[in-house]
């Protein structure tokens, strides 16, 4: 416990003095005579705002299985155009079906899809008459995995937590870019999204949806996604900053889509089931990485 203190407070009091070095002050005294208050009492304080995991009041992680997909219904709302998965057919369904099983054995409490948090009400009704024998599933991937998986295991809902309240300005960017001249740039740009398209293609013929997804969630998969808009960054003059900006909002939605995740827990999770497009994935896993509550199983130990 004293050893724990201790690492806070030193970052603490680095923090501190970073900012009151202005002042002509030091921020030392305050944390050492704080510290020494905690170690000396049996139920250690903590100023407001400030807070660590200790070794005697941590909890158990909650696990998280976070996949990333690629759009079953193909919608054609990313930059990189996909053929279709023909997922109403017979092959594909069952390959849906041992998809749903595998992941209904990690026994998830909580289902989060990819849909905005107005459409709750909507896609609970939708649910409700699936229960009932009232609706016919459709082919994107909320309701051909999350509908049947929380079925599966009794769940009464699944949770709605995507965002959509910011920009994403590609074609602003290009037209900056070809202003600029940026060539080199844009043809970067252009090879990226047509060799992705490409590779994807070639895989979705040869592949089952399982290997499709095992795929697209490998760490490399990952980087090359979250890589891809650090290139961006480079659009326009020094006036300019449509690639920054593009890439912050990226960013800040996929920051509250996890956020909201956050929101709807209550603390009673053992394992929680994320399902969104992997290019959100991607950074959510970066997200996680941060939060000493979350576990993230690798979705090849899932995906068998």
């Amino acid at each position: 416990m004293k050893k724990t203190i201790s690492y806070c407070i030193l970052f603490l009091t680095t923090v501190c003095n970073s900012f009151a070095a202005t002042y002509e002050t030091d921020c030392s005294d305050i944390f050492v005579k704080r510290y020494n208050k905690m170690v000396e009492s049996d139920t250690p304080t903590i100023a407001p705002g400030f807070f660590w995991r200790t070794e005697q009041n941590s909890k158990p992680a909650v696990q998280l299985l976070l996949l990333g997909t690629f759009h079953f219904s193909n919608p054609g709302l990313d930059a990189v155009k996909f053929k279709s998965a023909d997922i109403n057919s017979d092959t594909r369904q069952k390959e849906i079906q041992q998809l749903v099983g595998n992941i209904k054995k990690f026994k998830p409490d909580k289902i989060f899809i990819e849909a905005g948090i107005d459409q709750q009400a909507l896609i609970d009704s939708q649910y409700n008459a699936y229960l009932s024998g009232n609706y016919k599933l459709s082919a994107n991937e909320t309701n051909q995995v999350g509908f049947r998986l929380a079925k599966e295991l009794g769940h009464k809902k699944v949770y709605c937590i995507d965002y959509w309240g910011t920009q994403f300005p590609f074609d602003s960017l290009l037209k900056v870019a070809k202003q600029n001249r940026q060539d080199e740039l844009l043809n970067s740009i252009n090879d990226k999204i047509t060799a992705v398209g490409q590779e994807f293609n070639a895989m979705l013929l040869k592949s089952t949806i399982q290997q499709l997804l095992a795929w697209e969630n490998t760490d490399a998969m990952n980087a090359e996604n979250v890589g891809f808009y650090f290139k961006l960054l480079k659009a326009g003059d020094l006036k300019n900053h449509v690639g920054s900006y593009l890439t912050s909002e990226w960013y800040r939605r996929n920051l509250i889509i996890y956020e909201q995740m956050l929101k709807e827990l209550d603390g009673r999770e053992k394992r929680i089931f994320l399902m969104f497009g992997q290019g959100h994935t991607a950074m959510i896993k970066q997200f996680v990485q941060y939060n000493h509550e979350l576990e993230l199983v690798p979705v090849a130990d899932v995906l068998k």
